[in-house]
């Protein structure tokens, strides 16, 4: 029953939110305002009450070990977003001086950017694997190679290099250290899965999940050329599921469960 009422208020919360959002000039589309949010809250609400009952079985090994190298990675991207809006805040100054909304407008234009924040940390992520982001017809930004045209007056925007470099490339380590990591924690927690169901898992389900936060962060920014903005769902899911699932495989293979290391130590030998 509290699921149900749950969903059932989101889906009444999502259809006034897109009424009060419809404008002459522009509206929501009907089908995703009240299907996308209504689907989230579902499955992760019955996610959250299958994990609440004490008699429930572990999700499979796999499946949690992709989910913390997915989550590992968007962690790592949110830090390199911020790291770039401090290193580029100069940029993002003269963006916000240029537009001169005065205190009103820029309270306003602040709120607004911290609502796409979120899509901008999936860009990140998606940049970190060297799929690129889309800025727009004719305009990628990425760790090797990175062609941008004009670009609106966004603040946020002025944190994307125009000209990364060639020590750009170290950053698809991040997702390289996130599947190793994701298979270190799998197996400290005591995870006797074989590394290789264990590694290749893990990465295809980092790469669904990144590849449908990739979907879900893309699409039309504007009219004209920015009407295709961001990562390319399909080649972040491929790209992602390679660099997080190999180092998982190698992760899980060199490192031996908690449990069994325990049991070959002189306490596991009294035993």
């Amino acid at each position: 029953a509290a699921w149900g009422a749950g969903v059932l208020a989101t889906a009444v919360a999502s259809a006034g939110l897109r009424g009060l959002g419809s404008t002459a000039a522009a509206r929501p589309e009907a089908w995703q305002a009240l299907l996308l949010p209504t689907l989230l809250v579902a499955v992760t609400s019955l996610l959250a009450l299958r994990a609440a009952r004490p008699d429930a079985p572990a999700l499979p090994a796999a499946l949690r070990t992709g989910a913390a190298a997915a989550a590992l990675l968007l962690g790592a991207a949110a830090v390199l977003t911020a790291v770039l809006l401090l290193t580029r805040s100069a940029d993002v100054v003269a963006l916000y001086e240029g537009l001169a909304a005065g205190p009103a407008g820029a309270l306003a234009l602040t709120a607004g950017q911290l609502l796409v924040l979120p899509a901008a940390v999936v860009w990140a992520a998606a940049w970190t694997t060297g799929a690129g982001v889309a800025l727009g017809t004719g305009s990628v930004s990425g760790p090797f190679a990175t062609q941008i045209g004009p670009l609106p007056g966004v603040p946020l925007l002025g944190a994307v290099p125009p000209d990364p470099g060639p020590a750009a490339a170290a950053v698809l380590l991040l997702p390289v250290l996130a599947g190793f990591a994701a298979a270190a924690l799998a197996r400290r927690s005591g995870v006797r899965t074989g590394a290789l169901p264990l590694g290749l898992g893990a990465g295809a389900v980092a790469g669904l999940l990144l590849g449908v936060a990739a979907a879900s962060a893309s699409g039309a920014a504007g009219p004209g050329r920015f009407a295709a903005t961001g990562p390319d769902p399909l080649l972040t899911a491929l790209l992602v599921a390679v660099e997080t699932g190999l180092p998982a495989v190698l992760g899980a293979a060199v490192l031996r469960p908690r449990a069994a290391r325990s049991a070959d130590g002189p306490a596991g030998g009294a035993q």
